[in-house]
């Protein structure tokens, strides 16, 4: 599973859980409305108010569903973007042997940022020793013949 399908069911499970709670919280309301108001005269005060409540709960929803998108939209520039150039510049050590540096990442969390330049300092190292070895036989061979 990606991080984007990660972050992407963790807004959703957000956003079902804030409806499932404005149902849950209507349904009290209407009973509690019911209660205080038991005649039939009061039948507009109820229909007003559910009207109302239902008003409040879509600028509710809304409201979330744009804080969650934006949410969305941040996470996944930020994480997934670096790690993404991440394991383009790692598969093409792994395959090629071919060292791409992995650019500097300002915006995104330290630990990613982190993790770049580890890798960039380890590829380098792998570099180096690769040409060191690489040396050491051709001196050897050399000096068998």
């Amino acid at each position: 599973m990606s991080l984007r399908t990660i972050i992407f069911v963790l807004i959703l499970g957000a956003l079902v859980l804030t409806i499932g709670s404005m149902a849950i919280a209507y349904l009290l309301m209407i009973g509690q409305v019911e209660k205080l108001f038991p005649n039939s005269s009061a039948v507009q005060a109820v229909d007003s108010l559910k009207l109302l409540f239902i008003q409040y709960s879509s600028i509710l929803l809304a409201f979330i569903t744009v804080i969650a998108t934006i949410a969305f939209l941040i996470l996944s520039r930020y994480i997934v973007e670096p790690v993404q150039d991440m394991v383009t510049a790692i598969q093409a050590f792994a395959d090629r042997s071919e060292r791409i540096d992995v650019a500097e990442f300002r915006d995104a969390p330290v630990e990613v940022a982190e993790l770049a330049k580890v890798f960039n300092d380890f590829t380098i190292k792998v570099d180096d020793a690769h040409a060191r070895d690489v040396e050491v036989s051709r001196m050897k061979s050399d000096f068998i013949s």
